[in-house]
């Protein structure tokens, strides 16, 4: 597996959500008038777009050269356990024992899923 491009699909991922999330205030909106299409958004959305859309092409590249079954969860895991983090810490969302609890068990999932067995 290439961690790098791992790494940098997961950051993108977490990072382009948050900065949707961030750019809220001005989302995304698209109008048809007259025929046409518009499409209007704050620079935050269209950033956190961009990197909503790099991620998606990286994982394309990810979910093809790994095993599914390992990739998915972990990289499913990784980006939730970053969001719940980025939510607390950059929008100041509320954290309960139960949130907590959640990404405890992701984080043992993700250690399960690694550890090696000899068989």
């Amino acid at each position: 597996m290439d961690y790098v491009i791992f790494a940098v699909y997961v950051i993108f991922s977490a990072t382009g959500a948050l900065l949707i999330k961030a750019g809220a205030d001005n989302p995304l909106s698209l109008t048809l008038t007259g025929g046409r299409i518009g499409v209007h958004a704050g620079w935050v959305t269209l950033v956190g777009l961009s990197f909503y859309f790099v991620s998606f092409l990286l994982w394309t590249k990810v979910l093809t050269t790994n095993d599914v079954t390992w990739i998915v969860p972990m990289a499913t895991g990784i980006v939730q356990v970053l969001l719940l983090t980025g939510a607390i810490v950059l929008f100041h969302e509320p954290v309960n024992a139960m949130r907590l609890i959640g990404a405890a068990i992701v984080v043992c999932g993700l250690v399960v899923m690694n550890i090696k067995v000899k068989g």
